[in-house]
C-alpha cells in the first residue's frame, strides 16, 4: 500500500498502489460532488497514471468553472449536472449565489446552511437531477470504480443507507467527508460488513480498502 494525503485543505486520501495494480484499462475514479474541480486538479498532480475521471457536480454556479479545466495526464473524463443520492430521480436543492463565489461548496439537497450565510447572498430552490448510488455504475457504463470520493453536503448518510452489497462490491476505495456522527457509525457499521478491511481518518475524511485487493 502507498497511501497519500491530498494535502492540508483537500484531506482525502488515496491508495496510488491500487491504482497501480489496474490492469488492461484506466483506473476510473468519480467525483461526487465534484464543486469546482478543486479535488480532480488535486488529485492529477499526485496520481502519476492517467485515469478515466467522472465528475458529478449538481449546483450550475460551479459547474461553469468546469469548461476547459485541465487534469494533468488524464483527458477521458466528462462532468454531469447530476448529484449522487440515494434514488435515481429528481429532487429540489438550495444553491448560494455571490458575485465572490463564497458559500459555493454548500450546495446541498437538504436544504442546509439557510441561517449560516450572509444578507449578500442570493439563496436559490431548484430541481436536479440525481443519480442512484445503485445506478451509478452504469450511468458511466463502467463494470467496477476504483476511486469513489464523496463530498455530497450530508447525502452520505442516505447513499450508503441505500447502498447495495452488489454495488460496494465493485467498488475498491472510497474516500468522504462525513458531516455527522450518526454518517460516521452508519458507513463504518456497513462498510466493515463489506470486507473493508483498511480504514483511515483524518479530521472528518473517512478513507477505506479492501486488502488484498480484486480488480
Amino acid at each position: 500500500m502507498n497511501l497519500i494525503h491530498l494535502g492540508r485543505r483537500m484531506r482525502h486520501m488515496v491508495d496510488l498502489d491500487g491504482l497501480s495494480e489496474v490492469q488492461d484499462r484506466l483506473p476510473v475514479v468519480v467525483d461526487a460532488g465534484a464543486s469546482r474541480g478543486e479535488f480532480l486538479t488535486e488529485f492529477s498532480k499526485h496520481v502519476p497514471m492517467p485515469f478515466a475521471w467522472y465528475a458529478y457536480e449538481p449546483a450550475r454556479v460551479n459547474q461553469a468553472f468546469w469548461v476547459n479545466k485541465p487534469l494533468g495526464p488524464s483527458d477521458h473524463g466528462a462532468i454531469y449536472l447530476s448529484a449522487i443520492a440515494a434514488k435515481t430521480g429528481d429532487r429540489e436543492m438550495t444553491e448560494f449565489e455571490r458575485e465572490d463565489g463564497r458559500y459555493h461548496e454548500w450546495c446541498n439537497l437538504y436544504g442546509h446552511y439557510k441561517g449560516d450565510v450572509d444578507s449578500d447572498t442570493k439563496i436559490v430552490q431548484c430541481k436536479v437531477h440525481t443519480v442512484g448510488i445503485n445506478d451509478l455504475h452504469g450511468h458511466i457504463g463502467v463494470d467496477y470504480i476504483d476511486y469513489l470520493k464523496m463530498d455530497i453536503e450530508g447525502a452520505e448518510l442516505e447513499v450508503f443507507d441505500a447502498m447495495e452489497r452488489t454495488t460496494a462490491d465493485r467498488i475498491s476505495q472510497f474516500s468522504i467527508e462525513l458531516h455527522s456522527g450518526l454518517a460516521r457509525k452508519v458507513i463504518l457499521k456497513k462498510a466493515r460488513n463489506w470486507k473493508y478491511n483498511f480504514f483511515a481518518e483524518y479530521a472528518n475524511e473517512l478513507f477505506f480498502c479492501r486488502q488484498p485487493r480484486k480488480y
